[in-house]
């Protein structure tokens, strides 16, 4: 059955100017940052406080990764791997130029994780149990700072070295890891369904079986409740220089520090 020629009508709709500062217009968000800054920047730059959450390394990581963010990045120089045209890359300003505001590094507010605890969670036999032990590790630095600190903490930032990546997801299989036994036996994944005992068993410890074993998920909802905003990032992204092996690709041999 042959079907009459039907032509397809394309409509195209050119890209919509962005508004930056000074009045000005650019149709690229970075380019309009770089050149003219905020559309609608205080008088003077705001100073953003913040809280950083990790190991003694990610803490070094994410301190020079500040110093270096308050200033002028330029666009890495083109590797012989690289596109001769890179136009989805732009010089990066600094914070204070391209959003008008300000960090000081010297003034972070710094908690320390133990490496080895962190490595230690993450080897518990049950999936659940091992990811609510490394985010309490975490979350639990937070609400001991709002206990006892007055200081208010405008972004909380979470540090993560990558066993969080290797062992804390859903499908993590954790293979090759000698692993320790918990409260909880390693097929265990929801709460155990005893209504007639509701009042006499205790089933609190069973919360983690709420949710699924997710690392990102269970900090994001945790701080929900506190109030609190937060970002994660990883150690690797950081500082990806501390990562290449001798051919110079990202290589991730962990070992647990202080």
């Amino acid at each position: 059955m042959e079907l009459p020629d039907k032509s397809l009508e394309v409509i195209h709709i050119e890209e919509p100017e962005l508004s930056f500062g000074h009045g000005q217009t650019c149709d690229h968000p970075k380019d309009g940052l770089f050149l003219y800054g905020p559309h609608s920047a205080p008088v003077r730059p705001r100073e953003i406080s913040v809280g950083v959450i990790g190991t003694k390394d990610g803490l070094s990581y994410f301190r020079n990764w500040a110093i270096a963010l308050g200033g002028f990045v330029a666009v890495p120089p083109r590797k012989r791997t690289d596109k001769e045209n890179r136009l989805h890359l732009t010089n990066f300003p600094g914070l204070e130029e391209a959003f008008g505001i300000m960090i000081s590094p010297g003034e972070f507010v710094e908690r320390k994780v133990d490496a080895s605890a962190l490595d230690d969670a993450t080897r518990t036999l049950n999936q659940h149990e091992a990811v609510r032990r490394a985010v309490d590790l975490y979350v639990n630095e937070i609400e001991r700072y709002d206990k006892n600190e007055e200081k208010t903490v405008n972004v909380w930032i979470f540090v993560l070295p990558e066993i969080i990546f290797e062992r804390c997801k859903p499908l993590a299989r954790r293979s090759g890891l000698d692993l320790t036994k918990g409260e909880f036996a390693k097929s265990k994944k929801e709460k155990t369904d005893l209504p007639l005992f509701r009042d006499v068993i205790d089933q609190s410890a069973e919360d983690l079986f709420d949710d699924v074993p997710d690392f990102h998920r269970q900090v994001k909802a945790r701080l929900l409740k506190l109030g609190h905003t937060s970002q994660l990032i990883r150690e690797t992204t950081l500082a990806p220089d501390k990562f290449l092996n001798h051919a110079g690709y990202l290589s991730i041999h962990w070992q647990p520090s202080a």
